[in-house]
């Protein structure tokens, strides 16, 4: 039921691009940043994904060596996104930014007819109106909001934060076709690993949007 309702979460947010509670360490929205103060303005140069993790902190955070991985040649819209592999494990960063809106395209266009901090608003509250329906784990002091989403299958965990104009999804899962379930003790693993790519993320794109 779990894998279900988290595969439909994942449609709905696909579905989100192309169309128009467990707490941990206290409420989902933290202080050390708010759009109200302008922390996480949209700025016109393209960010990659790659600047948030780069080989060698993706490689730091999970402990082992990693290299990099091919990235789907038909990229989502707004999304810049690089992978990383190691014999185990997979790990890859996406991020949505509006400076990859393409003006020429209608799709784009009436996604943003109210702007992109609406459409931003818009995906944040996509996630935690299912807080509970879809297990999600909701987080503090990760920029504005923050939530760790189970995976479909192949041990996959995701964890989406938003900051200021910005969202970005870093995802942890097994390497090649493994989906063997994962013990407690490597869910947990995970998930800390994840945080921890998470906040130097964060703070990389604190750093590159002033």
């Amino acid at each position: 039921m779990k894998k279900t309702a988290a595969l439909v979460l994942l449609s709905l947010l696909i579905l989100s691009l192309l169309s128009s509670c467990k707490l941990i360490g206290g409420s989902g929205s933290s202080g050390d940043s708010g759009t109200g103060s302008g922390a996480g303005k949209s700025i016109k140069d393209v960010i990659p994904a790659s600047a948030l993790l780069s080989l060698e902190e993706a490689s730091a955070v999970m402990g082992i060596t990693m290299a990099p991985n091919k990235v789907d040649p038909f990229p989502r819209p707004f999304i810049d996104e690089v992978k990383y592999e190691c014999d185990k494990f997979k790990l890859s960063v996406q991020l949505w930014q509006h400076a990859l809106y393409d003006e020429t395209s209608k799709m784009q266009t009436n996604v943003l007819k109210n702007g992109w901090p609406a459409y931003m608003e818009r995906q944040r509250k996509s996630l935690a109106d299912h807080v509970e329906e879809y297990e999600l784990i909701e987080l503090s002091g990760l920029g504005d909001y923050a939530c760790l989403q189970p995976g479909v299958a192949f041990g996959q965990w995701l964890l989406h934060v938003f900051y200021g104009e910005y969202w970005f999804t870093i995802v942890i899962g097994n390497a090649g076709l493994d989906n063997t379930p994962d013990s407690e003790e490597m869910i947990a693993w995970k998930q800390d690993t994840l945080q921890q790519a998470a906040k130097v993320a964060l703070k990389n794109l604190k750093v590159i949007t002033g």
